[in-house]
């Protein structure tokens, strides 16, 4: 059973990685919104079993791992690792820190009442991402987000957090009715 817990934990790693590919960086630099982030919570949401801090320290790693080695820089000359992967390594402290927000919210809120349950996910977004752009500005010269930067940020996070709860409130009564239909066939 451990290692089935582990490979969950790898699956949610790899899959972010891949799906954090998927991205526009409005700022003009390398801070950006991606699918990654909503592929991590929705892959929590549906993998509880996945404890979500050490999972956050596993996918950030391998984040981290996978732009640094597809970064153009470092194909054209591998030797610039270390620089492509200071221009990256802040992105593994939000997924720390959203791994440990929601590692803090209590499982049974996401049942028992999902609007709730979305604000304080938001809440812990926007917390991982204030906690990126600190690392981000203390690991490169990075400039200052405006307050419009902010409000699209702000923004941008309530619509993903709302998003992915309304597919996984999709799914599970998709499949509580599909249960239902199996159990009322065997009557």
């Amino acid at each position: 059973m451990r290692s089935k817990k582990w490979l969950t934990v790898v699956f949610i790693g790899v899959a972010t990685a891949l799906m954090g590919e998927l991205r526009f960086a409005p700022f003009g630099w390398e801070f950006r919104f991606g699918m990654g982030s909503s592929t991590f919570f929705f892959l929590l949401l549906a993998f509880r079993q996945a404890p979500p801090f050490l999972t956050g320290i596993l996918t950030g790693a391998v984040v981290v791992l996978f732009r640094v080695l597809t970064s153009t820089l470092f194909l054209e000359d591998p030797y610039s690792f270390v620089e492509v992967l200071f221009v990256h390594l802040s992105a593994m402290f939000y997924y720390w820190a959203f791994g440990l927000g929601i590692t803090l919210l209590p499982t049974k809120l996401v049942q028992k009442n999902m609007l709730w349950f979305g604000l304080f996910v938001v809440v812990i977004d926007i917390a991982s991402n204030l906690t990126e752009l600190f690392a981000r500005s203390v690991l490169q010269d990075i400039t200052t987000l405006s307050w419009t930067d902010w409000l699209a940020l702000l923004v941008v996070t309530v619509i993903r957090v709302y998003f992915v709860l309304g597919v996984y409130a999709s799914i599970a009564q998709h499949k509580q009715q599909t249960i239902l239909k199996e159990q009322k066939k065997t009557l």
